[in-house]
């Protein structure tokens, strides 16, 4: 069993995660690989691994970026009960209780899959929605991120090779959207208005993170008619003086008008903010909740700044006073606990636009979309489910009854039961 730590931040999840899978399957083989092994591999080396391979019944940790021809090297190994020591980016406990760590070595990203092997791959369980890499690493250098230095060197596909993908993939016909998982796709320009270009060829609802800053209006409509169905703009702060701090390289004036034109073409934006920078203030939390409200977003979400110390926001902890790591810090305008009461602040604040997932909210979006729910029917559902959480938050656990109907008639009427033909109202609705 692979477990992915993308979107884990503690060793204790990860204890939490392998404690469920050993109850029910004992002998199972559990990988870890991801994100946060890489990050903490990155910091500490394995000198670390050694504890949580014993203590958590993990059997081998997988530290590689790009770390697919690792793993399949390993279930070669372990399907062929063969020595893994060959397999690079290792760190298992063997048979005679021996830490074994084998050779780091760099992964290039594979940005396509072989041509015609698409059909080979699909399965009908993977859905209608199909996630592409064009691109790997990040040609920027914001002050809270280590993506640039985890990633490696920036690198960028071939556009033809993009087509080559999606000739293949148009033959399968249960696939309906493409995610554009690569984190800057709009940089650099002319190429993502090639990228554009082509996907103009082609019948697909399509879905990408954005740099705002980097839109015009032509490129906003052509995204439009080439089927672009929504973004995920980066924003992370709606104060110039937060946004210089983070070295975003753009202001919030270009921010604005970003949003303006995605909204002047019909495509639907989700913005995610990071609460508790170095620089945030009582002032710059305001900022955040007057973008949120006025200036068009459809969705939201917020996430308190983690710090890490492989960021290049560490090389200038004496400047703004930061001490601490992770999701416990203080900086001389803020602390972590202080951030999380902003973030539930904004969080009750804000009334117009839906709050989503921090993490998720990309692609739970798109299955939304999928699944046949119109943009005004996931607002509905999404509004609903956030005054829900806004009552827990008050201690209020059991007035819920008009909600709970209220989100029910939403769903009734949906495109997405009326697609359950053959369904029951009650199995629909629950």
């Amino acid at each position: 069993i692979g477990v992915s730590t993308t979107f884990i931040l503690r060793w204790q999840e990860v204890g939490r995660i392998c404690k469920e899978i050993k109850k029910h399957l004992p002998n199972a083989i559990i990988i870890l690989g991801g994100a946060f092994v890489n990050d903490q591999f990155l910091q500490k080396k394995t000198d670390l691994f050694f504890k949580y391979l014993k203590k958590y019944q993990v059997s081998y940790i997988i530290h590689s970026f790009n770390s697919e021809s690792d793993l399949k090297e390993l279930i070669k190994c372990i399907k062929t009960n063969s020595d893994p020591k060959k397999v690079n980016n290792l760190a298992y406990i063997d048979e005679n209780g021996q830490f074994i760590n084998t050779k780091a070595v760099w992964n290039e990203p594979k940005l396509f899959i072989p041509k015609k092997s698409w059909s080979e791959l699909y399965y009908p369980h993977m859905g209608e929605t199909l996630q592409l890499r064009t691109l790997s690493g990040c040609p920027f250098s914001c002050a809270f991120c280590t993506y640039p230095t985890t990633a490696g060197k920036f690198k960028t596909s071939d556009v033809e090779g993009f087509r080559e993908q999606m000739d293949e993939i148009s033959k399968i016909s249960e696939i309906k959207s493409i995610i554009l998982i690569d984190d800057t796709p709009n940089v650099p320009l002319k190429r993502f208005r090639k990228l554009v270009d082509v996907l103009k060829e082609y019948n697909f609802k399509w879905y990408s993170f954005l740099r705002a800053q980097y839109m015009d209006d032509q490129l906003a409509k052509d995204m439009a008619e080439s089927g672009c169905d929504g973004v995920y703009l980066g924003i992370e702060s709606a104060n110039d003086k937060v946004l210089e701090n983070m070295n975003k390289k753009a202001r919030v004036k270009d921010y604005k008008e970003g949003v303006e034109l995605l909204n002047k073409y019909g495509i639907t934006v989700f913005a995610a903010f990071v609460i508790g920078f170095p620089g945030e203030d009582e002032q710059s939390i305001q900022d955040n909740i007057d973008f949120i409200e006025e200036t068009g977003l459809d969705f939201y979400s917020l996430k308190e700044f983690y710090y890490m110390h492989t960021a290049p926001i560490h090389k200038k902890k004496e400047k703004f006073g930061l001490d601490g790591f992770g999701n416990v810090w203080t900086h001389n305008s803020m602390s972590s606990v202080e951030a999380a009461e902003q973030k539930l602040k904004i969080f009750h604040s804000v009334k117009s636009v839906p709050c989503v997932d921090d993490d998720s909210g990309l692609w739970y979006l798109a299955y939304l979309r999928g699944q046949g729910f119109s943009w005004e029917e996931i607002k509905k559902i999404q509004k609903l489910m956030n005054e829900m959480m806004i009552q827990d938050n008050n201690d209020d656990f059991k007035s819920k009854d008009n909600l709970i109907e209220e989100l029910n008639g939403v769903l009734l009427k949906s495109k997405y039961y009326k697609m359950k033909k053959g369904t029951s109202e009650i199995e629909c609705a629950n």
